[in-house]
């Protein structure tokens, strides 16, 4: 399994992307999933989570009901703040923590799904740098979901299919004056408050 983020700011700031590929060595076959996500704090980072999310999403249902234990499964990113969330799920968050909706998420899924999940770095890039026929099985794969989330992103852009709003098995979900918190709760509360504090003076003082 292997996934990727995209994020073109350049041509819409409230959207990033996700893709995931997986391939069955015995099979050989290609499972490749993408989606776009509308957000307010749409970054390349918060597609990076949005794969691994879709991934471990796709992990829980295949593994209900298997028998115990299941070897863990790699999953290959080039984004190490993933990994180390991912291969960490049971450690606490820094208040300032970027995402902290979607790592949240992540660190959940990870430490309840019946099948273990471990995550591998990849190089990212390396079909470009190297060409596709030096490359490993796992360096192809995140090529594959790297141009599977650009392809999800440009649909996007163009009207096509986009997700929003809760997702599944979410432990916490918070929302202020009706808008998703995606980063540190504390923060977020403070700038609410103080936008609302703001807009009262703003409004005692023009009342005729």
């Amino acid at each position: 399994i292997a996934h990727d983020g995209s994020y073109m700011p350049e041509k819409a700031t409230d959207l990033c992307s996700a893709g995931v590929v997986i391939y069955c060595r015995d099979s050989r076959q290609w499972l490749k999933i993408s989606v776009s996500e509308r957000s307010c704090d749409a970054s390349n980072y918060r597609g990076e989570l949005l794969g691994a999310v879709i991934a471990l999403l796709i992990l829980r249902a295949a593994s209900v009901g298997l028998a115990l234990p299941t070897p863990p499964v790699p999953l290959h990113c080039d984004n190490r703040g993933v990994i180390s969330h991912g291969n960490c799920p049971l450690t606490s968050l820094p208040d300032k923590q970027r995402q902290a909706d979607l790592v949240r998420l992540v660190k959940h899924l990870a430490s309840s799904n019946r099948s273990g999940a471990t995550w591998v770095w990849v190089e990212g890039h390396a079909v470009e740098r190297k060409g596709w026929a030096n490359c490993t099985l796992p360096e192809r794969l995140n090529h594959q979901a790297d141009k599977s989330a650009k392809d999800s992103l440009v649909s996007a852009i163009s009207g096509g299919s986009i997700i929003g709003g809760d997702l599944p098995f979410e432990v916490v979900k918070i929302s202020l004056s009706g808008i998703r918190v995606h980063g540190s709760p504390r923060l977020s509360l403070e700038k609410d408050w103080g936008f609302r504090t703001a807009q009262r003076l703003y409004d005692e003082k023009n009342i005729v």
